[in-house]
């Protein structure tokens, strides 16, 4: 996609990002039943605008666990069949520490580290499991597609 400028040299990119800001956030809130404002990162606003300027599709990572926080971390409480975590063998009681070096504090912050990676990323997750510190390798599933929630795409029509 070519990024216009009128002649003042407005770059029209602006409007994009805003306009992915205001999208994702509807969608949130529709995905999740909520009638609640949703708030985003600036970053993964970009990370959104950018996927969609160069591949007009934005894609989210999913791991496929259901967690919970405690003890300073998430705990994984859930791993979905075949999902990512499940090839990976990330298993119920995992401690998850770190994603790709990047300390993970609490669900939401797992949850934005892979929300801010395109579908397909490999990644290493940090877990503590049992006393013992593992790497554990993990190419991302496309989150869009594990919860069936409608995945942000970029036309000429505009963005749906």
């Amino acid at each position: 996609m070519r990024i216009n400028r009128d002649q003042s040299g407005f770059s029209y990119i602006d409007v994009m990002i805003a306009i992915v800001i205001m999208m994702v956030g509807i969608l949130a809130m529709v995905n999740a039943g909520s009638q609640r404002a949703v708030a985003m990162p600036s970053g993964m606003a970009g990370d959104i605008a950018t996927q969609l300027t160069t591949q007009g599709r934005a894609t989210h990572g999913g791991l496929g666990v259901r967690a919970s926080d405690a003890d300073g971390a998430p705990v994984v409480a859930a791993v979905d069949d075949g999902s990512a975590a499940d090839r990976a063998g990330l298993r119920v009681g995992d401690t998850i520490v770190a994603i790709d070096g990047t300390r993970t504090a609490d669900t939401a912050t797992l949850v934005y580290e892979l929300r801010r990676r395109p579908a397909g990323t490999r990644s290493v997750i940090e877990v503590e499991r049992h006393a013992k510190q593992l790497r554990v390798p993990v190419t991302l599933d496309d989150a869009d597609d594990a919860t069936g929630a409608p995945t942000l795409t970029l036309s000429a029509g505009g963005s749906t």
